[in-house]
């Protein structure tokens, strides 16, 4: 069996930065660009990482709750951290799990590379990946949405740095809807190596982010473009922001 599942790019419409402070709300959309994610049982404990965007095939094994590869790549860490926290919490619900490959791909507006267009690529992988591993292994990922949300928070959370609002991660699973973002406790306190059982229990666990569906009307169309030939570091203008909150509280406010 294999199981493939996608996701949409982000557009944030409305809420700019403020996002990042809660309980401010923001307006996303998803846009007409999919990622996606395949997952494919192994035999063993094997794991396989197929990253064709960055040219990369990794290998490792799933020991310990742990995915330990043979050559660690950064550029791998939205896949293994997506890949490892689905397993894990498989596991805590009493899943019999197998090795795995994981296949990722996406529409080439995403961006080439380290060339990237905005349109969320990372989160969105890091939840079509979650989903699949979901999926291959005989949960409806429909029912299992909510858990498959913040799943991949946490695992696009850790990858990223912890710096980001989750925003993104929202579009790719709910597309578009009104977002104010969660607690950052939920994921700056989460441990860097879980057990089992605090994985099912963060999935579990009532979160206080606020998502509510929107509809855009028909006939609003939105035209986004890119700059060629560079991107810019999301990690690192949040880190700009949060110095100017701090220097000029007058302008923030």
């Amino acid at each position: 069996m294999v199981f493939v599942a996608s996701a949409p790019g982000k557009n944030l419409l409305l809420g700019g930065y403020a996002v990042i402070i809660r309980p401010f709300a923001s307006l996303i959309t998803g846009v007409d660009k999919r990622a996606y994610s395949k997952a494919e049982k192994l035999d063993g404990n094997k794991i396989v990482f197929d990253i064709p965007r960055f040219n990369l095939l990794l290998e490792g094994t799933y020991e310990n709750n742990k995915i330990i590869l043979q050559n660690e790549k950064p550029e791998a860490g939205i896949v293994k951290q997506s890949t490892q926290i689905a397993l894990n919490y498989l596991q805590a619900i009493g899943v019999n799990t197998t090795g795995v490959k994981i296949t990722t791909t996406t529409d080439s507006a995403f961006g080439s590379g380290t060339d990237k267009s905005g349109l969320g690529g990372s989160a969105a992988i890091s939840a079509t990946t979650v989903a699949a591993v979901f999926g291959e292994f005989g949960l409806d990922i429909k029912k299992y949405r909510e858990q498959i949300h913040k799943l991949a928070q946490i695992a696009h959370a850790k990858a990223q740095g912890k710096l980001g609002s989750g925003f993104d991660v929202a579009a790719a699973v709910y597309a578009t809807c009104s977002y104010a973002r969660f607690s950052p406790d939920l994921v700056n306190n989460f441990p860097n190596e879980p057990i089992v059982k605090q994985v099912k229990e963060i999935a579990e666990k009532q979160w206080d982010y606020v998502i509510s569906s929107v509809e855009i009307p028909k006939q609003f169309v939105v035209a986004q473009a890119n700059l060629v030939g560079g991107s810019t570091s999301t990690a690192e203008m949040i880190k700009l922001w949060r110095t100017y909150e701090k220097q000029d509280k007058s302008g923030f406010d």
